[in-house]
């Protein structure tokens, strides 16, 4: 006899990247799904009695009708099993003002529909209870608000009791930062640990917001879980972002929490130092270094660091690598934030300066108008360099 449940966050949903394709887009989305649907059906083959949702689902207030037909389905699966689902929103998908939506969350349409228990509000904690087994389970829930001010603890000023509604244990969820996993500038609420213990007396707490799996104990069997994100939604996140948790309740011995860990979408991280690059064909270097381990599948990234000369910095040709990459990768990104432009005149007072690409179009500009005397050319370089220049404006 246990209370089971299946516990995940930061799905995103219909996300938006720049700098893909129509195709490529579809095919990014399609992964966030997966993981997400991975979720649903770990729930159904458990079987859990609780689905519960943490926050950003959708990535934005208005998720494209594909994702929202493709969650009511996965939704429709785990009621038509039983499965009580209960979920709030997130920074990403509450409208941030009425003029968005009409103000109406995405997740408002299955609560209207019977289908999910949406926790809307943010100025009180709603709540549920639930009988099963001769175990009575609350489930209660906050939604962030948007205009809270950055890192503004809610829990300050409200409570939530589970055991004062005659319930055996409490689930909390909430949408937030938490203190010591905090971001440094989080523009959003930050829970800390004193509130987490002392204004509530839930057993478990389900914090969504952070991506990457942390679980903090609070004393007394009571736990504070970040389930962390389902897929990788940015590049730079750790290898075990990817995942769920499972939460089972035994009278008598409370609360056990196994993370689930989710394969995501593939990817390759490279870093590539300016003292490995070769003498002559760096560009066909690079593109070896990546086919060598990645599909058509992979997000691939290199970081090119250190200090370069300026004519091995030329021979680079970074857009021939792009081009020549993009039939086999899925993506492939190249950061040349850590790369350094040697500087051969003040080689012994300095080692080199930081290379960005609107330094490095700036000082070629230079040269190529000390070159010629020709007033016409000249002025082909200057708007050359203006326009150029315009793009990162």
């Amino acid at each position: 006899m246990s209370i089971r449940a299946v516990a995940t966050a930061d799905n995103h949903l219909s996300r938006y990247y720049d700098r893909l394709s129509p195709t490529k887009l579809r095919d990014r989305r399609r992964y966030l799904r997966q993981g997400f649907q991975a979720t649903v059906e770990d729930a159904l083959a458990w079987p859990a009695h609780f689905f519960l949702i943490c926050g950003d689902l959708f990535d934005t207030p208005e998720p494209r009708n594909l994702e929202r037909a493709f969650v009511a389905e996965q939704i429709a699966r785990l009621v038509g099993a039983g499965i009580t689902v209960c979920a709030i929103g997130g920074n990403h998908d509450t409208p941030h003002q009425s003029t968005e939506q009409g103000g109406y969350p995405p997740l408002d349409v299955y609560h209207k529909l019977g289908a999910i228990i949406y926790f809307a509000q943010s100025a009180r904690i709603e709540s549920i209870t639930r009988m099963i087994d001769g175990i009575t389970v609350a489930v209660g829930g906050l939604t962030p608000n948007p205009n809270w001010e950055p890192g503004f603890d809610p829990l300050t000023m409200l409570q939530w009791r589970s055991h004062e509604q005659g319930a055996d244990t409490g689930i909390l969820l909430l949408h937030g930062q938490v203190e010591g996993f905090a971001v440094r500038e989080p523009d959003g609420p930050v829970f800390s640990r004193d509130t987490l213990r002392a204004a509530t007396d839930a057993d478990i707490i389900l914090v969504g917001d952070i991506h990457k799996h942390h679980m903090l104990k609070l004393g007394a069997g009571r736990l504070a879980i970040i389930p962390g994100a389902t897929e990788r939604v940015t590049f730079g996140e750790a290898d075990d972002v990817p995942g769920f948790m499972r939460l089972e309740y035994t009278p008598g011995q409370g609360w056990r929490a196994e993370r689930v860990m989710l394969p995501g979408q593939p990817r390759l991280d490279l870093l590539i130092r300016a003292a490995e690059l070769p003498a002559d064909d760096i560009p066909g270097y690079l593109i070896a270094r990546v086919r060598e381990k990645a599909t058509p599948e992979t997000l691939a990234r290199i970081r090119l660091q250190g200090i370069i000369s300026r004519e091995r910095y030329h021979a680079l040709n970074l857009r021939r690598v792009q081009e020549d990459l993009a039939p086999h990768v899925f993506q492939c990104v190249i950061q040349t934030d850590q790369l350094f432009l040697e500087e051969s005149q003040a080689q012994t007072a300095r080692r080199g300066v930081r290379l960005s690409q609107q330094d490095e179009i700036s000082a070629y500009a230079e040269e190529l108008l000390a070159a010629t005397s020709d007033p016409a050319e000249k002025a082909i370089i200057t708007e050359a360099r203006q326009r150029l220049l315009g793009q990162y404006a």
